[in-house]
């Protein structure tokens, strides 16, 4: 239920996450308490064993360039969840400025090309 309070109520059947890892968003500590709150916002709003309504899933970051997790969106399952989880309380490091663009185009190719929308 707090997911719920920070990011809303998601009703999407398609999700992409797209996380500005930034130097200058990563030194902070709010950095850490962002991370804390995405890992619970995949568990009560996009895990399998919720009511979730999210069937494909796809997060990427942006700071100087765009890294995505997977390369193409993926079928929601436990595996998939674990992997963003772990990513985004293990992996996710700061790179460089921040070009929102890139990651904004980034997105818009990826539902363009995966029907994300």
């Amino acid at each position: 239920m707090g997911s719920r309070r920070i990011f809303g109520m998601l009703r999407a059947s398609k999700l992409a996450i797209l996380v500005d890892a930034s130097d200058a968003n990563q030194a902070s500590l709010r950095s850490q308490h962002f991370r804390e709150h995405l890992v619970q916002f995949l568990d009560e709003q996009v895990g399998v064993s919720t009511d979730s309504c999210v069937q494909r899933l796809y997060v990427a970051t942006y700071g100087t360039c765009v890294k995505a997790l997977w390369p193409d969106p993926m079928q929601v399952s436990w595996r998939a969840i674990e992997e963003a989880k772990y990513f985004f309380g293990n992996q996710l490091e700061a790179s460089g400025g921040s070009n929102l663009l890139a990651g904004i185009k980034h997105v818009r190719y990826i539902q363009f090309y995966f029907v994300l929308s």
